[in-house]
């Protein structure tokens, strides 16, 4: 842990107990098989429980008393985002099992919106599929309730046979939707390459305060460049609204019988600025 938060004294009074994998998620493994309860270090921010999808808020970096359950307590670091599969139906035995399975978009925003992370997908086979360029690797940047994707390498060719299930958007779940002002009418799209929209249902869940964003068909992680989500009754700006998002009413005619006119132009959606135009003759 001391190698991620170098500069908390109280990771180092924890070195055996931690330690984080892909500096993402916090294991805190059972080294005493009578033991009920665990001391373990936290720092600062909200960790998502991976195995009862709860946040454990930290205002400081401290130790915490974690009862012990029957499985091994790992938690989704604040900033975070990764892909996760249910295995409910069908375990998950082998690497190549999880191309069987719809991928869900877990983010866990930290106290500024912010969260990175990156999907590197291939046959689950053997290193064969890396060498010869057959997979697929993008980062992902979440911040100003945007999802944008950056295609680090992409085979075209790759996993065009549908099979391949771990390319396909189960939904998004993002924690921490609770911190903003409201909830009601909420939006979201996936935007592609070439600018095409398509809306994605969007829902609240008032228990969890999480937001879950569903395809209603298949949505490829190839298959789009950002994801927008929202709420109008904050004035989140609605880029999914291809009408009013960045449409102006005027609020009078400018009266052209003067050299000088200026008109006020007024944003349908209330979020942006009001404009004024001054309209001049030419003499």
């Amino acid at each position: 842990m001391f190698f991620k938060y170098p500069n908390d004294e109280i990771a180092y009074k924890d070195y055996e107990q931690d330690f984080m994998v892909a500096d993402i998620v916090k294991v805190t493994p059972l080294l005493n098989k009578t033991a009920t309860s665990i001391e373990s270090y936290f720092p600062q921010g909200d960790w998502l429980d991976l195995n009862t999808m709860s946040i454990l808020s930290v205002n400081e970096s401290k130790m915490v008393n974690l009862t012990v359950g029957d499985s091994i307590a790992h938690y989704l670091a604040p900033g975070a985002l990764i892909p996760i599969v249910d295995d409910s139906d069908s375990p998950i035995m082998t690497a190549s099992d999880i191309i069987k399975h719809k991928t869900r978009l877990l983010i866990n925003p930290n106290d500024i919106g912010m969260a990175y992370g990156s999907i590197f997908v291939d046959d689950g086979n053997n290193m064969t599929s890396f060498y010869i360029g057959e997979y697929e690797y993008w980062q992902f940047q979440v911040s100003a309730k945007s999802i944008h994707k950056y295609t680090v390498y992409q085979n075209e060719g790759f996993g065009t046979n549908m099979t391949n299930q771990n390319r396909i958007i189960k939904d998004i779940v993002i924690t921490g939707a609770d911190k903003w002002t409201s909830q009601a009418n909420l939006f979201a799209c996936a935007v592609s390459e070439d600018m095409t929209f398509t809306d994605l249902p969007a829902a609240y869940d008032d228990k969890t305060k999480m937001l879950t964003i569903t395809p209603s068909d298949d949505l490829l992680y190839s298959g789009f460049r950002d994801i927008y989500y929202g709420s109008v009754d904050n004035k989140d700006f609605n880029f999914c609204d291809r009408t009013d998002s960045y449409s102006y009413m005027a609020v009078s005619m400018p009266d052209l019988s003067k050299n000088i006119s200026t008109v006020e132009l007024v944003h349908k959606a209330g979020i942006l600025p009001n404009l004024t135009v001054t309209f001049a003759q030419l003499i």
